[in-house]
C-alpha cells in the first residue's frame, strides 16, 4: 500500500501484508484492491483517510449506475423518460441501502464494493465480450467473496438474454401470454445456449480460481484464526449449529431486505446475539418467516411462470451471495453489513421497479399522484437520514463504539477498544479508571480473549503496577493476535528494567522474575509445536457439522 515494496509481493501476500501461506493469513488475495490503495492514494491534497472514503464513494457510485441501468434492461420502460425514472428510483434504492455505509465509509471495505462493480457490469448481455473478459478476471483480483458473485451474475445474465429475445419476439408479433412452466423453463434454457460462450467463460475462470487456490493451500483459513471474540457460532456442531446459523443467515437476508431485527453494530461478536439453546427459542420465528415467504416465492412462480421465473431466481441467486455467513464454510465473519451488499442488488431492482409501477403504470384520480411522490420522498428521505446518521458514526471511533455497545452491551472486544480510548489512544478522554473498568467487564463477558493481557499490560505500566504488567505481558506474548507487538515490549522491558536495577538485591529479583516467565513462554512453544505435530492434516475450508 504505502509502494515500498515489490510490486511482486502484492500477488503473494494477503490482504493485509502477510505471505498467503503463512499460518497468521487470513488467505484473503486482493491484489488489484490493495494497487488501488497504492497508486490511488496521492491524487489530491487530502488525508489518507479522506482520499480512500472518497474513491470507496465514487466505487459505490458507479456500481449504482450500473444497477440502474440493469433496471431499464429487465423491466424495458416503452419510453425514454419512464426509463430514466426507473433508473434514477433504483439507483437511489440502491444508494441509500442502510447496509452500504460500512463498504463506504469503511476504507478497508473496499474490495467488496469493488467486486461488486465487476460482478454487476458480468450481468449485461450486451456488454462487449472483451470488457465482459477484463471485469470477470479483475472480479476475481479484487476480492475472494467475488466467487459467490459469479453464479448470481450468470443468472442475471440468462435472465436479462431471455427478456432481451421475448421483446424482440414481441416486436415482431410472435408473444405467448400463455405458458407453462417447462416452457417457460425451456426458453431460459435457450436464452442460455445464445450466451454459453460467456457461460462456459465464467465457469471456466471459477474452476481456474478454486484449482489455483487449492493448487497453493491457499483455499483454507487456519483453524487458530477463527476466533470466538469475532465468530462465536463457529465452535457449534450438529443441530446445535443448524439452529443458530438458520438465525445467523436469517438475519442477512433481513438486512438485505432494509430490515435490522437485532440493531446496528460495526461488529458483532461474543456475547452480542446469545446462542439460540433449544428449538422452542422464539427468534427460530425470524428464520421460519424468511423461509416461508421465499418458499412461497416459488409457488407464485409455479402459477405465474412467464411473468415471475426470472425476477426469482434473479433474487435467489443474489441471496446465495450469503453462503459465506450459511454455516458450510470456514470465516472469521460472523454477522456483518458490508456481506450483505451483494444480496441487495435484486431488491434495489425490485424496490425501483415496484415504486416505478406505482407512478407510471397504476391508474389513479388527481389528488392520489401528489400523494404518491409525497411519500415516494418520505421513504427516501427516511433512508437517508438513516444512512447519514450511520455514516457520522463511522466518522469517529467513540460514537462507533458507543452505537456498538447500545446495540451489544456484552460486547467484549467492543469493551476492550474503549478501553483503548480512555488509556490514551485519545489524549483529552484520557482516564485510567474508566480503561480499567472496560477491560473487567470484557473480561467478565470472555476470560478466554487472549487480546485483553497486552491492553492490561498498557494500563497497568500507566498505573505504575509493574508486576502485573510483567505477568499480562508474558501472557500477551502467548497470544497469537499480540505476539507481534508484545515481544519486543516485553525484550525492551526486561532490558530497561535490568539496566535501572539499583542494588544486587533488587537484580537479583529481577532475573528471578524473568526467568520464571521466559520459562513460561518456552513451555507454551514447546507446547504448541507438539500439538502441531501431532494435527498433520490438510484442513478443509467445509466446516463440519457433526
Amino acid at each position: 500500500v504505502q509502494g515500498t515494496s515489490p510490486l511482486s509481493d502484492v500477488f503473494k501476500n494477503d490482504y493485509w501484508g502477510r505471505p498467503m501461506q503463512s499460518e497468521s493469513s487470513h488467505r484473503s488475495w486482493r491484489p488489484l484492491t490493495v494497487l488501488s490503495f497504492r497508486y490511488l492514494k496521492g491524487l489530491y491534497s487530502v488525508s489518507q483517510l479522506t482520499m480512500h472514503r472518497c474513491v470507496n464513494t465514487i466505487t459505490h457510485a458507479a456500481v449504482a449506475e450500473v444497477v440502474g441501468i440493469l433496471a431499464t434492461r429487465l423491466f424495458s420502460p416503452s419510453s425514454h423518460q419512464d426509463s430514466l425514472l426507473l433508473k434514477v428510483i433504483t439507483k437511489i434504492a440502491f444508494a441509500l441501502h442502510p447496509t452500504h455505509v460500512e463498504v463506504t465509509a469503511n476504507a478497508a471495505n473496499r474490495n467488496h464494493i469493488m467486486a461488486l462493480l465487476f460482478s454487476t457490469i458480468l450481468c449485461d448481455p450486451q456488454c462487449p465480450l472483451q470488457f465482459f473478459c477484463i471485469a470477470l478476471i479483475a472480479g476475481f483480483l479484487c476480492s475472494e467473496t467475488f466467487l459467490f458473485q459469479v453464479p448470481a451474475a450468470m443468472v442475471t445474465l440468462i435472465v436479462m438474454q431471455y427478456y432481451r429475445k421475448r421483446r424482440m419476439s414481441s416486436t415482431q408479433g410472435d408473444a405467448q401470454p400463455q405458458q407453462s412452466f417447462i416452457s417457460v423453463a425451456v426458453d431460459y434454457l435457450l436464452a442460455a445456449g445464445q450466451i454459453l460462450p460467456r457461460l462456459l467463460f465464467m465457469m471456466m475462470a471459477v474452476g481456474l480460481y478454486l484449482g489455483g487456490r487449492a493448487y497453493f493451500d491457499t483455499l483454507n483459513i487456519p483453524e487458530g484464526l477463527i476466533r470466538p471474540a469475532e465468530n462465536p457460532f463457529y465452535n457449534f456442531r450438529g443441530q446445535h449449529r443448524i439452529r443458530n446459523y438458520m438465525y445467523i443467515l436469517a438475519i442477512h437476508v433481513a438486512k438485505s431486505w432494509g430490515v435490522d431485527p437485532i440493531g446496528f453494530s460495526h461488529e458483532y461478536g461474543y456475547e452480542c446475539v446469545p446462542a439460540l439453546k433449544d428449538w422452542n427459542d422464539p427468534r427460530l420465528l425470524l428464520p421460519y418467516g424468511v423461509g416461508a415467504l421465499l418458499l412461497m416465492s416459488w409457488v407464485a412462480v409455479f402459477v405465474f411462470p412467464r411473468t415471475l421465473l426470472g425476477p426469482v431466481a434473479i433474487h435467489w441467486a443474489w441471496l446465495l451471495t450469503l453462503f459465506p455467513v450459511s454455516g458450510f464454510v470456514k470465516v472469521g465473519t460472523f454477522i456483518s453489513d458490508r456481506i450483505v451488499v451483494a444480496s441487495t442488488v435484486s431488491v434495489s431492482w425490485w424496490i425501483g421497479a415496484g415504486l416505478w409501477i406505482w407512478l407510471t403504470r397504476v391508474k389513479h384520480r388527481l389528488p392520489a399522484i401528489p400523494l404518491q411522490f409525497i411519500l415516494i420522498g418520505w421513504f427516501m428521505t427516511v433512508s437517508y437520514m438513516k444512512v447519514h446518521h450511520r455514516s457520522l458514526q463511522w466518522m469517529d471511533s467513540i460514537s462507533l463504539l458507543e452505537s456498538s455497545l447500545a446495540t451489544c452491551p456484552r460486547f467484549a472486544k467492543a469493551q476492550m477498544e474503549m478501553s483503548k480510548i480512555y488509556s490514551g489512544l485519545y489524549p483529552d478522554k484520557f482516564n485510567l479508571r474508566l480503561a480499567r473498568k472496560h477491560l473487567e467487564t470484557a473480561r467478565d463477558i470472555d476470560p478466554d480473549m487472549c487480546d485483553l493481557h497486552q491492553q492490561f499490560a498498557y494500563v497497568a505500566i500507566q498505573e505504575g503496577n509493574y508486576l502485573e504488567y510483567e505477568e499480562e505481558l508474558t501472557q500477551a506474548v502467548l497470544c497469537p493476535f499480540t505476539l507481534g507487538g508484545a515481544f519486543p515490549m516485553w525484550q525492551q522491558y526486561w532490558q530497561a528494567a535490568l539496566n535501572s536495577a539499583s542494588t544486587q538485591e533488587k537484580m537479583t529479583e529481577l532475573l528471578q522474575r524473568k526467568e520464571k516467565y521466559t520459562r513460561i513462554i518456552q513451555e507454551a512453544v514447546e507446547a504448541a509445536q507438539r500439538n502441531e505435530a501431532n494435527e498433520q492434516k490438510k484442513e478443509s475450508p467445509i466446516v463440519g457439522w457433526k
